[in-house]
């Protein structure tokens, strides 16, 4: 279910042109473009799992070392950080269901800051993949309006 989720999300990003923006944000752009091509590569299915959690420890990588050069602020390193914790999350293998209430726990919180919404963790998965979707959807925007403040 959860790399249905994924999937979905990155298919979405395959639609959308990456954002594009002054020389001024550099740091937190180019991070910002990274995680697109992350998830264009994986909607692509041009990635496989170790792939793209691969490519997700380079992006946190990345960040930390924008973060420690001060060249991002630390708000944005937060919900970046919090951003690649749900995708990376949303990857893991839980056949047996011991790691749902962390799951349930962090997608819900991480759906009701960027959403509002209450995540739904007993309602079927077509739903919760949506509402996985729509925060991570936001949560790039709100991401991209950070560095375009800049």
């Amino acid at each position: 279910m959860k790399k249905c989720a994924v999937l979905a999300v990155l298919m979405a990003f395959v639609l959308m042109p990456p954002p594009r923006l002054s020389s001024q944000a550099a740091s937190g752009l180019e991070l910002v473009e990274k995680l697109y091509s992350a998830f264009a590569a994986l909607s692509e299915n041009r990635a496989g799992t170790d792939e793209t959690i691969n490519s997700l420890e380079s992006l946190m990588t990345a960040a930390v070392s924008a973060r420690d050069a001060k060249a991002i602020d630390p708000s944005f390193f937060r919900r970046y950080h919090r951003l690649l914790m749900v995708v990376r999350l949303s990857l893991v293998t839980d056949m047996s269901g011991i790691l749902k209430p962390l799951v349930d726990r962090e997608f819900g919180g991480f759906i009701k800051d960027v959403t509002g919404e209450a995540y739904d963790a007993e309602g079927s998965a077509t739903r919760q993949i949506a509402q996985f979707l729509k925060a991570v959807d936001a949560e790039i925007m709100n991401l991209y309006g950070i560095v375009r403040k800049k």
